[in-house]
């Protein structure tokens, strides 16, 4: 996982929408999409690995 993927999830949260976070970082939406995309998948795969550890949030 990509520190870009950070930036651009902090980047949607302070523009209110993808293709004003993409537009402020110099990149496409689709793309600005895809890194989200992935950035989804990846917090998903490390609950299950937590979880499957015995790992619990508090």
């Amino acid at each position: 996982m990509e520190l870009d993927a950070f930036r651009l999830f902090v980047a949607v949260v302070d523009h209110g929408s993808i293709a004003a976070a993409a537009q402020s970082l110099g990149i496409s939406p689709s793309l600005a999409s895809r890194r989200i995309a992935a950035l989804e998948r990846a917090v998903k795969l490390f609950a299950e690995l937590a979880a499957a550890m015995g790992i619990k949030p508090q």
